[in-house]
């Protein structure tokens, strides 16, 4: 199986949580919206959380739920500024 983080970018990464009508987002609901493995997700998701792009908290026995940080904020602002620039 191929490498599921070429599939999808860190800016459309973070922008997928972003634009989650929620607050928050679980790793099941973005493995719905992209084009990568559950499993994928979740190791993206712990190394977003390693950066200080993203925030967990479990909530429940079994779910975990996610956010995005000021730091992300920030990441992601400077992603799509290097994207409107051509780089």
């Amino acid at each position: 199986m191929g490498d599921d983080r070429s599939k999808v970018s860190e800016r459309e990464f973070l922008s997928e949580i972003v634009q989650h009508p929620d607050p928050i987002v679980t790793a099941t609901e973005l493995s719905d919206r992209l084009p990568i493995t559950p499993q994928a997700v979740n190791g993206r998701l712990n190394r977003l959380e390693q950066d200080g792009y993203v925030n967990s908290k479990e909530a429940g026995s079994a779910a975990r739920v996610w956010w995005l940080t000021q730091t992300g904020g920030q990441r992601l602002d400077e992603l799509r500024r290097n994207q409107s620039d051509g780089q």
